[in-house]
């Protein structure tokens, strides 16, 4: 019986997650103003985007080291704090509902409501959120971390 060393399954993994990362950015973090309430049938053009001053869809592209998970499938986490803020004070306040994340091609990839909506008004009411994913590359699928 032949086994393969697992570094450099590993190592293969890792290969094309920089590959892919190199090329375009991943995922685009979107907000949706409120109601927000995704479903996993949910699209893109299901939501209104934010639109206030000075916001603009936010990119992850920056993953970790490929590793093995609990369930021993080879999954690499990527995040950043999203930031988003008016470049001035609106004269109509948006209120935030939450976020959805879409992939390269502008596919809807999940939506999660905030626990409680924000309104945006002035650049002292920016909405900051860790923003953490976890790409199973055995699997292709994308979680989100708490």
């Amino acid at each position: 019986m032949q086994v393969m060393a697992l570094p450099w399954i590993l190592g293969l993994f890792q290969s094309q997650v920089t590959a892919l990362f190199a090329t375009t950015p991943f995922m685009r973090v979107h907000l949706a103003q409120a109601p927000f309430n995704p479903t996993s049938q949910s699209q893109a053009s299901d939501f209104t985007e934010a639109s206030f001053a000075g916001y603009s869809p936010q990119v992850i592209n920056t993953f970790g080291v490929v590793h093995l998970d609990a369930k021993n499938q080879p999954t690499t986490e990527g995040g950043s704090i999203g930031s988003f803020a008016p470049s001035g004070v609106l004269t109509t306040p948006q209120t935030i509902g939450g976020y959805w994340l879409e992939d390269q091609a502008g596919n809807y990839v999940l939506g999660e409501p905030f626990p409680n909506p924000v309104t945006v008004s002035t650049p002292l009411t920016p909405i900051n959120f860790p923003i953490s994913c976890a790409i199973n590359v055995g699997q292709q699928q994308v979680v989100m971390l708490p």
